[in-house]
């Protein structure tokens, strides 16, 4: 398989003009890249004889075959674990650019096409440069744990002038609703005492012979009838 080398500043970048897996390791201590080209026809994976050797916890003597048909690549497991994007899988399943691949508990690749890579590039706006995004405005916790910006906001729209009247409307009925409630509690001035001149308090014995009713002690507004006077009472007050 061809490769193109290109020094990046201070990186390597390995291109290929076929489809092909970038494996990933099976292990931390695991530092090499390595990439397997995925050819014509079918591509074995598993441990001891498989076209590609799998190495680490979990893997079986067989996951499975890619398939590539005319740039058409599809993996076909056969019952032992294989999952696609951190998916397990029983069917065959189509890869597509950029898709990840596990077998075993360890055993990760990245699957590539360069072709499929150049027409979706193609069909993105600006000829594949990138997608822009919008500006990010001073309210960067709005972005936070997957929200979305806030649009901007407008002021609300003016009152019509129906609206307005039918404000003004319901305020003057209630300033007269409180101004009828304050007049109904100022109090009656008391009446003036009259030219002739004061007279003194009743007599209380008086007052009390010629009242029936006495008001309550601690009583809510009632009178209790006042004792009968007796006889001498009566005769001393003639």
């Amino acid at each position: 398989m061809p490769l193109d080398l290109t020094e990046t500043g201070g990186g390597l970048k390995f291109q290929a003009e076929r489809p092909h897996l970038v494996s990933l390791g099976s292990g931390r201590l695991s530092t090499a890249v390595t990439l397997l080209p995925l050819a014509e026809g079918r591509t074995t994976l598993g441990h001891g004889s498989a076209d590609i050797a799998l190495q680490g916890p979990g893997v079986a003597a067989q996951h499975g075959y890619i398939e590539n048909l005319s740039g058409r690549v599809t993996l076909h497991p056969c019952g032992n674990h294989c999952s696609v994007d951190g998916l397990s899988i029983s069917r065959p399943v189509r890869l597509s650019q950029g898709c990840m691949l596990c077998f075993g508990q360890s055993c990760f690749f990245r699957f590539n096409h360069p072709q499929e890579a150049y027409r979706m590039k193609s069909m993105m706006p600006q000829g594949g440069k990138g997608v822009s995004t919008p500006p990010i405005g001073p309210n960067t916790e709005s972005l936070v744990n997957g929200n979305h910006q806030p649009g901007p906001t407008y002021p609300p729209p003016a009152p019509s002038e129906r609206e307005q009247s039918e404000h003004s409307a319901i305020v003057s009925s209630i300033e007269k609703d409180l101004q009828d409630i304050m007049d109904s509690l100022v109090m009656d001035d008391p009446p003036a005492p009259s030219s002739s001149g004061a007279r003194g308090p009743p007599e209380t014995g008086r007052s009390i012979a010629h009242s029936p009713l006495s008001p309550l002690l601690n009583g809510g507004g009632g009178y209790l009838l006042s004792p009968p006077t007796s006889p001498g009472a009566i005769c001393k007050l003639q």
